[in-house]
């Protein structure tokens, strides 16, 4: 059979084909998708107080049930108390407290018309057990539907 130069060279062919293949499906298995989106925080929710809304950007990948750190475009001050909504893939609704703020490299781009030049970590605030399980049903959700569907 392998007297036939063509028979060789084809079934060396197929095992390169198959090799390539089975490496480009660890490949995608193995990487992480990021998905950024628009935030809007609301400063001064409270009743008869001004509403000052700061533009924000995340990405989905860094929110879980204790938290979410985001982009913003002005430093926050740790202790601030605020209201954080996302619009997409699915309106989200939280209350959070700023634990921590500072300023990014300018070598580090976020991909915006404007500059997010300070990194938020957020932690959530929970009036009731019942919005921990929101959040926590939220991030279950959107790690299976969005981020990760085919896991």
């Amino acid at each position: 059979m392998w007297e036939i130069p063509r028979y060789r060279i084809r079934a060396y062919l197929r095992s390169v084909r198959q090799t390539r293949t089975r490496d480009r499906e660890k490949l995608d298995r193995s990487t992480i998708h990021f998905k950024r989106v628009k935030v809007d925080l609301r400063l001064g929710d409270g009743f008869g107080m001004p509403v000052q809304v700061v533009p924000a950007r995340a990405i989905l990948n860094d929110l879980n049930i204790r938290g979410l750190k985001i982009f913003t475009q002005m430093p926050l001050e740790p202790g601030t108390d605020l209201s954080l909504a996302i619009e997409q893939p699915r309106y989200f609704f939280v209350r959070a407290k700023v634990r921590n703020c500072y300023t990014l490299p300018y070598d580090t781009r976020i991909m915006s018309e404007t500059p997010f030049i300070y990194r938020v970590h957020l932690s959530f605030q929970f009036a009731s057990g019942a919005e921990q399980a929101a959040v926590d049903s939220y991030c279950r959700q959107l790690v299976r539907e969005y981020l990760y569907p085919g896991r």
